[in-house]
C-alpha cells in the first residue's frame, strides 16, 4: 500500500504525536508499504536552529533513512502562527501528488487540525477524491480548545475542521475515551479507536542494583504539573536521601519555575537535562527507579507506555488516556493531582522490587501494544477506507 501521511512538523520536542508517527510509519515500512510524509519545517521549540542544519538533521533522521520525507517552507515562528504555519510549498506539492496519473497514494493519514498544511491536506484529498483519515491528536479535547487560543480554534472548526472530520473515511481516535468525546460531538462520524504502539525492546540491558531516579519525562508544560513533581520529591527526600530526580524535556513554559523550586532542595538531588531521544531516551527508561506523570489532561501519554515496555513502573492520573493499561496490567499505581496522593504514589512504589511491578507491565505491552500488533489494525482501517 502507498501512504501518506501529513503532519505539521516532525521535530521529535512536539512529544507524543510526531513519537507516535515515527514508530508507525517505521513498522508500516517494516511491513512492505511504501510510506512518504509531508510536513513543514516547523521547529516546535526554542532555540531554533538554522534551517539549512534544521533540515539536514531531519533528513539524516535514522528512523527516517527508508520513508519519502517532504519538508515544506513555512512562515510564521511565534505564537499562533507558530501553530498555524502557513505554507504555499506544502499546497503545491499536495497538489503534485494527489493529480499524479500514476496515482502514487492509496490513501493520505492526516495527523493534528489546526494547522494550514493539515487543514489543506484534507481539502485537497475531497477535492481530488482521495480516502483520507484523520487523527485529532485529542485537538478537540474541551481543556485543549479552552486552554489557548480559544477563539480562533472554535472559529476554524466551525468553518473547517468540522467539515474535514465529516469527510474523511474515518477518524482515528487513540483512546477509548478520545473515541467517546468525538462520537458525541460528530454522531455521523467513522470514529476508529486504535492506541499508539510501543517499540518494544526485546531485551533489557540490566546493571547490577538499581539507580534511585525518579524519572520526568515530558515537556515543561503547565498541563503536565512537573511543578507537582517536584513538590512529592522534596517530600520523599528526608525518608529517601539517595534519591535523585531528572526532568526530561523541552521547555513549555515552565523551567525558569521548575529549577527555582529545584535550587531550594538539597545537594544536587534534580537534574535538568532537557529533550531526550533514542539511545539517551532508552537509558534513561532503563536505569530509571519509576515514571512520574501527574497530567491533568494527556490524549494518550506515549511515554507512559513507553515506560511500560522497558519494564518501568508507572505512578500517574486517570486523566491521562494511556493510564487505563497501567491500571489493567498493575504496572504501577493511579494517582490523584495532588502533592500528597503523588508522594504517597512514590512511596508505595519504592516499597516493592522494581521487577516485580515492571515486569507486569512489560508483558501486557508484548501482547496489546507493540507495533506490529498496531499496525495491522491500522492496516485494516486503511484497506476499509479504500472499499
Amino acid at each position: 500500500m502507498r501512504i501518506l501521511h501529513v503532519i505539521h512538523s516532525m521535530d521529535p520536542r512536539s512529544g507524543g504525536p510526531v513519537s507516535s508517527l515515527r514508530g508507525l510509519m517505521a513498522a508500516q515500512v517494516n511491513a512492505g508499504h511504501c510510506v512518504n510524509v509531508l510536513c513543514t519545517d516547523v521547529q516546535s521549540a526554542d532555540p531554533w536552529k538554522q534551517r539549512r542544519e534544521w533540515l539536514n538533521e531531519l533528513y539524516l533522521t535514522e528512523e527516517l533513512k527508508d520513508i519519502g520525507l517532504i519538508a515544506c517552507r513555512g512562515f510564521g515562528r511565534r505564537g499562533v502562527l507558530r501553530r498555524y504555519r502557513y505554507s504555499r510549498e506544502t499546497t503545491s506539492q499536495l497538489k503534485r501528488i494527489l493529480t499524479d496519473s500514476g496515482r502514487p497514494v492509496d490513501v493520505v493519514h492526516i495527523h493534528g487540525l489546526f494547522s494550514h498544511v493539515t487543514m489543506k491536506a484534507a481539502a485537497l484529498c475531497n477535492r481530488h477524491a482521495m480516502p483520507y483519515v484523520m487523527r485529532p491528536a485529542g485537538g478537540l479535547n474541551e481543556w485543549c480548545i479552552d486552554s489557548k487560543n480559544s477563539v480562533g480554534k472554535t472559529w476554524l472548526y466551525n468553518r473547517v475542521v468540522k467539515r474535514d472530520l465529516c469527510n474523511a473515511s474515518f477518524v482515528h481516535a487513540t483512546s477509548q475515551s478520545e473515541a467517546d468525546e468525538l462520537s458525541a460531538q460528530l454522531p455521523l462520524v467513522n470514529v476508529v479507536a486504535i492506541p499508539h504502539g510501543v517499540s518494544f525492546p526485546e531485551s533489557l540491558v540490566t546493571t547490577d542494583g538499581e539507580r534511585p531516579i525518579i524519572l520526568y519525562l515530558s515537556r515543561l508544560h503547565a498541563k503536565k504539573n512537573p511543578d507537582l513533581v517536584l513538590r512529592a520529591f522534596e517530600r520523599l527526600l528526608p525518608e529517601h536521601p539517595e534519591l535523585r530526580l531528572i526532568m526530561a524535556g523541552s521547555d513549555a513554559g515552565m523551567e525558569s519555575e521548575c529549577r527555582t523550586m529545584a535550587h531550594r532542595l538539597p545537594g544536587r538531588s534534580v537534574q535538568f537535562v532537557g529533550h531526550v531521544d533514542g539511545k539517551k531516551k532508552a537509558a534513561l527508561l532503563r536505569q530509571s527507579r519509576m515514571l512520574v506523570l501527574p497530567s491533568r489532561h494527556e490524549n494518550f501519554g506515549v511515554v507512559v507506555t513507553e515506560a511500560m515496555s522497558h519494564g518501568l513502573p508507572v505512578v500517574t492520573t486517570k486523566e491521562v488516556d494511556s493510564s487505563a493499561y497501567v491500571e489493567e496490567s498493575g504496572g504501577g499505581c493511579l494517582v490523584a493531582r495532588s502533592t500528597d496522593s503523588i508522594a504517597e504514589g512514590m512511596r508505595k512504589m519504592l516499597a516493592i522490587p522494581k521487577a516485580e511491578i515492571g515486569e507486569k507491565g512489560r508483558s501486557f505491552i508484548a501482547n496489546n501494544l507493540t507495533w506490529e500488533i498496531v499496525e495491522k489494525r491500522i492496516g485494516s482501517m486503511y484497506r476499509d477506507a479504500l472499499g
